[in-house]
């Protein structure tokens, strides 16, 4: 039967639809304005579709291409921008405190100050003094004592902030996570081969409704996910050393992207080994084979250790005690001022049996999550080396991050968001 119309155009119409809907700015000039490229998207479809000719094919397709990043556009610029403006006219507009908190920490290094040192009294983040967690108790923030960011997701923001500010007279932490929005779809959309896929994945990745919402709001999903997927479309480049670049940005960005190393490394390792000639060596020419083999992955992949010790370690050497804390201690709740106990996750379950007492108090979740977590990794790197493709190194990933997090202290929505993400590329891989 023929199609009357492509996947990406259901994704945008649906999702698209229902983010305008719950949008508290949206007026119905958007909604006008939505129909219209809607119907538009259809046109071109049924034309592509009904098209013989390759050359005029191939010029419709320039033309989707365009509409699809124009729609794209059109949303960034009636719920992003506006939000961001509006902010900077009502500084008492509702925002993530994941923003309040960058803002000043990179104020703080800029003025010579380790952001992991000083506490964020007085600064904007005290207007988000008090949490609301999931099961409607209402916490001081424990994120005026603690900044649980990675120091390269600071240090990429300075110069977006001294930039905005020269430009704009302000500066809001989305500015550079929608830089790195658009860095992402933009090599997202090149990732695939197929051209239906590329729109598919693209329209998934852009309006999931567990990512676009949180996105917009100002969480940080989109700084770590960009590198990431730089890290992947360079792998499939065969681009080696630079992918451990963007890998150790991302790593250096966010604790989540560290869970992807060893099945980067088990790609690349299996990707060099020749294995098809190995297997007919003796022992100890098989333990030289490997040994060669493991040579070549670390010069090709020297970048990653390296940037990510000296993107670190200064930071570690300024002090060892607070950045231990805020990065390690506070997530993992040894701190009278660590993060409760909160979200979606198996101890939320055991404060709910009655298991643990208070939100605020220490669980060693640990004692299941890392047994569990080891389990899982043998199981999906020994499918990794087994069946070594991107897909399956991208999907590895996604599982055991979303079984680690599972059984974490905190288990937040977006991580849900961040997941399904990796799930989608796996997919269209």
């Amino acid at each position: 039967m023929k199609k009357l119309l492509s996947l990406d155009l259901i994704i945008i119409f649906i999702f698209g639809f229902l983010f305008l809907m719950n949008w508290d700015q949206t007026v119905i000039f958007n909604f006008i304005v939505f129909f219209g490229l809607c119907l538009g998207y259809l046109w071109l479809d049924k034309k592509i579709f009904e098209t013989a000719v390759e050359a005029r094919a191939e010029q419709l397709w320039r033309y989707k291409t365009i509409l699809f990043f124009s729609i794209i556009g059109f949303f960034i610029c009636v719920t992003l921008i506006p939000n961001i403006l509006l902010r900077h006219q009502n500084p008492d507009l509702p925002v993530h405190d994941n923003v309040q908190q960058m803002e000043p920490a990179i104020e703080f290094l800029l003025q010579g100050k380790n952001p992991y040192t000083e506490n964020y009294f007085g600064t904007e983040l005290e207007k988000s003094a008090y949490i609301f967690t999931t099961q409607g108790q209402v916490l001081f923030n424990p994120a005026l004592f603690h900044v649980i960011k990675l120091p390269f997701h600071i240090i990429f923001s300075v110069p977006f902030q001294i930039i905005a500010k020269q430009l704009f007279g302000f500066y809001d932490e989305r500015m550079t996570y929608l830089s790195l929005f658009i860095m992402s779809i933009l090599v997202l959309f090149n990732l695939p081969t197929d051209k239906k896929n590329k729109f598919a994945l693209t329209a998934f990745f852009v309006f999931n409704p567990l990512f676009l919402p949180f996105f917009i709001s100002g969480r940080d999903d989109v700084f770590v996910l960009t590198w990431i997927i730089l890290t992947i479309w360079l792998l499939k480049k065969n681009k080696i050393l630079l992918s451990s670049l963007t890998l150790a940005l991302a790593c250096t960005s966010k604790h989540s992207a560290w869970f992807l190393v060893p099945f980067y490394y088990a790609y690349v390792f299996s990707s060099l080994r020749p294995s098809a000639s190995v297997l007919g060596l003796k022992f100890t020419q098989k333990i030289k084979s490997t040994i060669g083999s493991l040579w070549t992955l670390f010069k090709r992949t020297w970048l990653l250790p390296v940037v990510f010790i000296l993107i670190i370690a200064p930071f570690i050497v300024w002090n060892p005690m607070a950045f231990y804390q805020d990065i390690y201690a506070y997530p993992a709740g040894t701190l009278v001022t660590s993060y409760p106990i909160n979200g979606y996750g198996i101890s939320v379950l055991f404060y709910k049996l009655g298991i643990v007492e208070k939100i605020t108090d220490y669980v060693p979740m640990w004692v299941l999550q890392i047994p569990l977590t080891l389990v899982l990794f043998y199981l999906l790197i020994k499918k990794q080396f087994s069946e070594n493709n991107l897909s399956r190194l991208v999907f590895g990933y996604g599982v055991l991050i979303l079984v680690y997090w599972l059984f974490a202290r905190f288990f937040h929505d977006n991580y849900v968001g961040f997941t399904s993400q990796l799930f989608l590329i796996a997919y269209f891989l």
